[in-house]
């Protein structure tokens, strides 16, 4: 239990990692991945063992890509200058992730209250952000243990923030996955006052990143529980009660009204001229650009800028560490979301996929850094055995 609150700690408060190199693109040692292998074992020697054979088939699968990736990355490495550690690092959270598919920890998670543990530290983490942007800053940094406040740029032409993140993308990808974990575990709130204002904190968390395709992206998490709710329900429904779906509709079409006047919304802000690019230079390095990532831009027809990434987190990874290993990795997600839908498919679920996938599919959305504690968050959301409540 010890191992888990300091795994959440070093992922939601201090998210300390080490690399020569200073950039978040390039970590060496995660602090938080350690711990989550540290907690998976010990839950892999003190919980329940999945008996039945539950995710015998999905638990292979992930490992076979998992190996499948890791043979092309090695095999790349010797002929292009490529990141070993990614390797090494990626490979430590699925691991653990695998681990906690095998286990049923619906009885420990139970007793040591931990959905309620990550629920509060996400909370206090969130809140600490939006002081800290308060007080005047764009981000902070923990790389290599030293803590850097980087204030606000008021010649930016916008007012971003990113909290520890190294994008405001990352940031907003982390709030949605918390603000479908606090709707999946609603039930551990002591009042619905309370999960209403922890909802708008996160909400609030987005507002501040400006990140107006988060906000409509958090939507189908709200319209997929609602769905689930009311669908049973309809013949018992009054008429008059639709005429709450006028709100949540305005808010939709007041996100698409706002995003227009600062993007592009048909080329979806210039990323279709930049995935059709980044589809090139993905066939023209089929071996990944290795660790000139972050640094080499390439131009973009039908934009007047150069772009350094593919502002797609699967391209990222093609463009990056070759393109089978990046076939792969994809490949690992994809059996995620199968066989999250397969287990218990609901309309929030499919909500979640399509918020998630929004937001991995416009930016770089996840790095190495935050894949331990998204692993985590996913799953308690689509794989621990506690029954999601419906009021």
């Amino acid at each position: 239990m010890t191992a888990l609150i300091v795994f959440f700690i070093c992922a939601l408060l201090t998210p300390v990692y080490f690399t020569k190199v200073a950039s978040p693109y390039y970590p060496e040692i995660i602090l938080s991945n350690i711990f989550l292998i540290v907690c998976a074992l010990a839950l892999f020697f003190t919980a329940d063992k999945n008996k039945k054979g539950r995710n015998r088939l999905f638990i292979w699968l992930i490992f076979s890509f998992i190996v499948l990736y890791d043979l092309f990355f090695i095999f790349y490495i010797t002929r292009t200058g490529q990141w070993s550690y990614e390797a090494v690092n990626v490979t430590i959270a699925f691991l653990a992730f695998i681990i906690l598919l095998s286990l049923d920890t619906e009885r420990l998670f139970k007793k040591y209250h931990v959905p309620e543990i990550l629920i509060v530290t996400i909370l206090v983490s969130v809140i600490v952000s939006i002081v800290v942007y308060h007080l005047g800053y764009t981000s902070v940094s923990f790389l290599n243990g030293t803590v850097t406040f980087t204030p606000h740029d008021p010649n930016y032409y916008e007012t971003r923030f990113s909290w520890f993140f190294f994008h405001k993308s990352q940031y907003c990808f982390f709030l949605l996955l918390s603000i479908a974990l606090f709707v999946r575990y609603r039930d551990v709130f002591k009042s619905k006052i309370l999960f209403y204002l922890s909802v708008a904190v996160l909400l609030y968390g987005i507002y501040i990143s400006h990140t107006y395709t988060a906000l409509f992206a958090s939507l189908f998490i709200f319209a997929g529980a609602i769905a689930d709710y009311l669908l049973p329900r309809l013949s018992k429904i009054r008429k008059q009660y639709f005429l709450l779906l006028i709100p949540p509709v305005c808010a939709a079409l007041y996100f698409v009204y706002r995003m227009s006047r600062e993007r592009n919304i048909w080329s979806l802000g210039g990323r279709l001229n930049i995935w059709k690019e980044s589809v090139n230079q993905i066939l023209q390095y089929t071996e990944g650009i290795g660790d000139l990532f972050g640094g080499r831009a390439f131009p973009v027809p039908g934009l007047t800028f150069e772009v350094y990434n593919c502002h797609n987190y699967f391209l990222n990874i093609m463009y990056r560490f070759s393109l089978p290993a990046g076939l792969f990795f994809a490949l690992i997600f994809l059996t995620i979301i199968i066989f999250s839908l397969k287990k218990h498919f609901s309309f929030f679920t499919a909500g979640i996929w399509i918020s998630l996938l929004i937001s991995l599919g416009m930016d770089y959305a996840l790095l190495t850094t935050d894949l331990p504690i998204t692993l985590f968050m996913l799953y308690c959301l689509f794989f621990s055995r506690r029954k999601a409540v419906q009021h």
